[in-house]
């Protein structure tokens, strides 16, 4: 077999075996547990079709340690999940639209973990939503208990910030398009108001739930949402420090150009808290790193952007990127 044909058969295998993994799906039906038996490395493909839209949770339940994967039906990632349903099972929740197949990829966390399990699809009607537009307070009033969904669409990438001005004690969460979570806030605002900041890529829209701070607090409040385009990064040098001053909290964000393939690792001396993060240079997040530094590999001839946040209330640090 030349090398053409050999390609062209790792092609058509690749497409026959999705196709196969598609229709061997077996089929979770809303609201019904399926039980089984987990073996060693084995992966287990659901297909679930919801009549209407709305938000699509399928999860594990059980001893087995789980993992889950969500796929559109031409078997695209949507998201994955370890931990996210009860002690150590996988819970993904998603936006879906009416009578359209998801496929979900069941496995255990490792290969060596087997067990039994029960999975468990269920669908709840999307929350109503609020849009908030770039730069104009809305006004509104919490009930004790209540939740108030918002969302806000990003023009161009950059960083969105989401406040509350009150005199309640206000609770946010950040949620993706795929309404994966992101992060949380209770009192960075003024006060005991909430504030959040998140990167966001252009095009897409972000969720927000605001709360009152354990569900005892209510009042009238005003929600405010801006853009920001991302600073201006400092470039570096391989085998370089850069040394430089930060205050509690602050980011500061730089850049640097590879010239081979390999794995970049990223280091700071001076702080000893601080959070790094890694983005390609479409200001996609790639790993994230907490006091030991962050590594990811790398392509030739790309950029890549590095943000560090300081958490040891200030001071001078020297930051190192080397490639392995």
């Amino acid at each position: 077999m030349n090398k053409k044909a050999f390609f062209l058969f790792i092609i058509l295998t690749l497409v026959i075996s999705g196709s196969l993994f598609a229709q061997n799906a077996q089929e979770l039906r809303v609201g019904a547990f399926i039980s089984g038996n987990l073996n060693h490395s084995q992966e287990i493909w659901y297909s679930v079709r919801p009549t209407e839209a709305g938000i699509l949770t399928v999860e594990t339940m059980g001893d087995t340690d789980t993992y889950l994967e969500a796929y559109t039906a031409q078997r695209v990632l949507i998201m994955e999940n370890d931990d996210g349903g009860e002690n150590t099972n996988a819970k993904i929740s998603i936006i879906v639209t009416a009578n359209t197949t998801y496929l979900f990829k069941l496995r255990g966390f490792s290969s060596y973990v087997s067990g039994p399990y029960r999975i468990f699809a269920a669908l709840t009607p999307m929350p109503a939503m609020t849009e908030l537009r770039l730069g104009t307070v809305t006004s509104g009033n919490l009930g004790l208990g209540q939740e108030i969904w918002y969302r806000v669409r990003a023009t161009t990438a950059g960083i969105i910030t989401v406040e509350t001005t009150s005199d309640i004690d206000t609770y946010l969460e950040a949620f993706d398009e795929n309404l994966q979570y992101i992060t949380h806030d209770d009192d960075s605002g003024e006060g005991l108001n909430a504030k959040i900041e998140i990167n966001v890529a252009a095009g897409k829209t972000y969720y927000f739930k605001l709360t009152g701070f354990g569900g005892y607090h209510s009042g009238p409040f005003r929600i405010l949402a801006s853009h920001r385009n991302y600073p201006t990064p400092t470039q570096l040098r391989f085998g370089f420090f850069h040394s430089g001053t930060s205050s509690y909290g602050e980011d500061q964000w730089f850049s640097i150009r590879t010239t081979t393939r390999g794995r970049l690792l990223v280091e700071t001396t001076g702080l000893y808290e601080y959070m790094i993060e890694i983005y390609n240079d479409s200001y996609d997040l790639l790993n994230t790193g907490y006091y030991e530094g962050a590594a990811i590999s790398v392509e030739a001839n790309r950029t890549y952007i590095i943000k560090l946040r300081d958490f040891s209330g200030g001071g001078n640090y020297r930051l190192f990127v080397s490639m392995e």
